[in-house]
């Protein structure tokens, strides 16, 4: 699917910045389910191939002068966890007073895709993309760039080994659970609860992998 998906933005002779055409249009082009399209897109806004604007559409990336993933060097899986234990149950806090309507559909919809799979890379995929919509609905480049930069080192294969090694259906339920809650009290707008439950969520997964 993601291969068709690469070769119709190609077919169409798309420049970064461009829009992409819409999931229902995609859907029709591709003769796959919206489903398909939304997990491709997922995917490549993961790996900061394209953008996803809530309510304006989906983009193309404009590389960067300096590539993301080579920003950051070396990074172990503790030094990934502590980053993120700083970084992330802050932008939660500050999403909780942001957060548009929109942005609730677009954690609704990582939710849901994350609730239908208990495949690694699929759910991996909807996880990466829950967290960068916590990002997204704080309505701040800056923080939004950091995350994506902290979330690029989620592709190096220790980080990636130590997830698929530690990976089961009990993990992805409790991981499910943990993240409804992280929404839930962000639609409260309750930026100590979401705060709260987004360290509890961090600690569950150094937990995991690094223990």
């Amino acid at each position: 699917m993601l291969e068709h998906l690469e070769k119709l933005i190609q077919a169409q002779e798309l420049a970064p910045g461009d829009q992409l055409p819409t999931e229902r249009a995609l859907e029709k082009a591709l003769d796959c389910s919206r489903t398909d399209v939304r997990r491709a897109l997922a995917q490549l806004t993961i790996e900061g191939r394209v953008v996803r604007h809530v309510g304006r559409g989906t983009f193309l990336a404009i590389p960067s002068a300096t590539p993301v993933h080579d920003s950051i060097v070396a990074a172990s899986p503790t030094e990934l966890m502590a980053a993120r234990r700083l970084l992330e149950p802050q932008v939660v806090a500050t999403a909780a007073l942001t957060a548009t309507l929109d942005d609730f559909a677009e954690m609704q919809r990582c939710l849901d895709g994350g609730d239908k799979t208990d495949v690694y890379e699929e759910f991996e995929a909807w996880d990466m993309a829950l967290h960068r919509s916590f990002a997204v609905a704080t309505h701040n480049a800056v923080i939004t760039a950091m995350v994506d930069l902290l979330h690029s080192s989620r592709n190096d294969p220790t980080w990636g080994g130590l997830k698929r090694r530690t990976f089961s259906v009990a993990r992805c339920v409790a991981y499910r659970g943990e993240h409804h809650d992280i929404v839930e009290s962000l639609r409260d707008r309750d930026a100590a609860g979401a705060e709260a439950a987004m360290e509890r969520h961090l600690d569950s997964i150094r937990n995991t992998i690094l223990t």
